[in-house]
């Protein structure tokens, strides 16, 4: 299975991205989607759902294991009272320790992000990247 990550980090990724996630997992993809908790991305992030569209999909397939990154307390918080039974049955987990980006990227078979430096170290690791 493919999978591809997309890090939302400024405001007109938000709407740039919606389709381009649905696509992807309506071909059947795995998409990884983090947002920065700034200029407004989280907000709009949430207005179109696509965390939670990303979570309430991967949840209907039962041998998909997803790995939440939380930017902050009050995210993990919400995610984990709003899914609470995908977390019952393992297919959802957060991490009890930090995570390295550079590991994300390498499991990765796509990059995607609003900024130039993730698609730099992509490069480096051999994992295609895009940027907006």
């Amino acid at each position: 299975m493919k999978k591809i990550w997309i890090d939302l980090d400024n405001s007109p990724h938000v709407p740039f991205f919606a389709p381009i996630i649905q696509e992807r997992e309506s071909q059947g993809y795995t998409v990884c989607v983090t947002a920065r908790d700034c200029f407004q991305v989280r907000p709009l992030a949430d207005l179109l759902q696509l965390f939670q569209s990303v979570l309430d999909f991967r949840g209907t397939k039962p041998r998909t294991k997803v790995i939440v990154l939380p930017r902050n307390d009050r995210q993990e918080v919400d995610v984990r009272s709003k899914w609470s039974s995908l977390f019952a049955t393992g297919q959802v987990v957060i991490p009890d320790k930090v995570v390295d980006g550079l590991n994300i990227i390498w499991h990765s078979d796509l990059m995607i992000s609003g900024g130039g430096t993730m698609n730099h170290e992509a490069a480096a690791l051999g994992v295609p990247g895009g940027h907006s």
